[in-house]
């Protein structure tokens, strides 16, 4: 699972692209995805900047468990 963007570049990114650079330049010069710019656009202009925390999933071992079915 990839991690999450930290709140620095967020804020990073987002003065880039106020400060009139465009958003595919940005997308390069900090290693992002130009839909995750767009993204966080939006999430900024409603006044929600901060990254979501991620839920931690149990993935389990699949192996292990189609064993014990057999």
């Amino acid at each position: 699972m990839a991690k999450a963007y930290s709140e620095d570049l967020w804020k990073k990114v987002i003065s880039s692209i106020t400060s009139g650079d465009r958003k595919r330049e940005a997308a390069k010069v900090f290693n992002v995805g130009e839909t995750t710019i767009y993204r966080w656009i939006c999430l900024h202009k409603q006044g929600d900047i901060k990254p979501k925390k991620r839920t931690s999933y149990y993935s389990g071992n699949k192996t292990g468990d189609m064993r014990r079915l057999m």
